[in-house]
């Protein structure tokens, strides 16, 4: 008798672009993938039991923080931490594509540059637009980005596949 053995995985990727303001003009790109967090991975795990509709990660935040990335992380850094300053985009509505052998949900949204927003560190979704939701995810910039005059795209993607 022979069995079948799936295992699936989520994974997420990012994609981080510094843009010539109001262009799409690319200054530096880079990507990579991310950890899960903790509130980010029982929110899954919840919501495949549960008829009730989980808390949406509809939020981008960034961050000044530069601390490793950790599963534990419940909030991006920042706004409350007095030295680590941090923005929150405004609701993003995700892409779906459930188109086999990958389902996949995307968010994108642009940091218009701005004062103060110099050495922008860490990037991640949460639950509400007020900084302080649940943390879906959280990623460490490869170095850190210039937002102050340069637009910041960040297109985030989790990929739910076998």
């Amino acid at each position: 008798m022979s069995t079948i053995k799936e295992r699936t995985g989520i994974y997420g990727h990012v994609v981080v672009e510094e843009l010539v303001p109001g262009t799409d003009i690319v200054v530096s790109r880079e990507e990579g993938d991310n950890i899960i967090c903790v509130t980010g991975a029982n929110t899954l795990s919840t919501a495949l039991q549960t008829t009730a509709a989980p808390a949406a990660f509809n939020y981008m935040a960034i961050s000044a923080d530069v601390a490793a990335v950790a599963r534990a992380t419940l909030t991006i850094p920042g706004s409350l931490v007095p030295t680590i300053t941090k923005w929150m985009s405004t609701i993003i509505t995700p892409t779906l594509d459930n188109t086999a052998p990958t389902s996949k949900v995307s968010w994108d949204f642009t940091f218009i540059a701005g004062a103060g927003k110099v050495a922008i560190a860490k990037f991640g979704m949460e639950t509400t637009g007020a900084g302080t939701g649940d943390c879906f995810n959280e990623y460490l910039f490869l170095s850190t980005k210039d937002n102050l005059n340069n637009d910041l795209k960040i297109t985030y993607t989790v990929s739910i596949a076998p």
